[in-house]
């Protein structure tokens, strides 16, 4: 598999664990990995990204919907998701990005 079918793979991936999470009221790893059928490592480790892109979050075991992605749902926040993601570009860039 060429780099650019994998990253498609990978993406798609994310996505589904998103809309799952976003739809279920607090959901384990387990869970996960059973819905999904992703092995313990790979949901573990597309969990732990998505945590520290504040997409999802997770208490007390249980995976939610994180700050960010809530914003995506919130009619009227769209400004606010992108003033963050360009305040985190800006930052990983250390330059300006208008």
């Amino acid at each position: 598999m060429v780099a650019g079918a994998r990253q498609c793979e990978a993406v798609a991936r994310a996505q589904d664990l998103l809309h799952l999470i976003s739809q279920a009221d607090g959901i384990s790893t387990r869970e996960v990995i059973r819905r999904t059928g992703l092995s313990f490592t790979a949901a573990t480790r597309l969990l732990h990204w998505l945590r520290g892109q504040q997409l999802i979050e997770s208490i007390a075991g249980e995976h939610h919907p994180g700050p960010r992605l809530k914003l995506t749902t919130t009619p009227g926040r769209e400004g606010e998701l992108v003033r963050i993601t360009l305040d985190d570009l800006r930052e990983r860039l250390g330059a300006a990005v208008c």
